[in-house]
């Protein structure tokens, strides 16, 4: 049998109205959310040079240099408009080759 004590937590308890919250975020919104990701690329960059990106990509080939500047600049761009008040950029070669 439940103590005076115990009972009154219950009903304090059961007595109370709802406390609204916020939504639950997704996990897209969530996960990856300062990544330059390719959906982003596609909206930062000029459609000559994403496609060129894409390319890249697909094939594994170097980034053509005539395009690098432009996606430097658009990640920094992004970057900034985000909050960043520092900015550096790094490409990670995805393979074992070397140059």
């Amino acid at each position: 049998m439940p103590t005076t004590a115990r009972l009154k937590a219950y009903q304090h308890i059961l007595g109370r109205s709802a406390v609204e919250t916020a939504p639950a975020q997704t996990l897209e919104e969530l996960w990856a959310s300062d990544v330059f990701t390719l959906e982003r690329m596609k909206s930062a960059l000029p459609k000559a040079v994403f496609k060129s990106i894409q390319r890249s990509i697909r094939e594994g080939s170097k980034l053509d240099l005539s395009v690098a500047d432009t996606v430097a600049q658009a990640m920094k761009d992004w970057a900034t408009a985000r909050g960043a008040l520092y900015y550096a950029h790094v490409f990670y070669p995805l393979t074992n080759l070397t140059a």
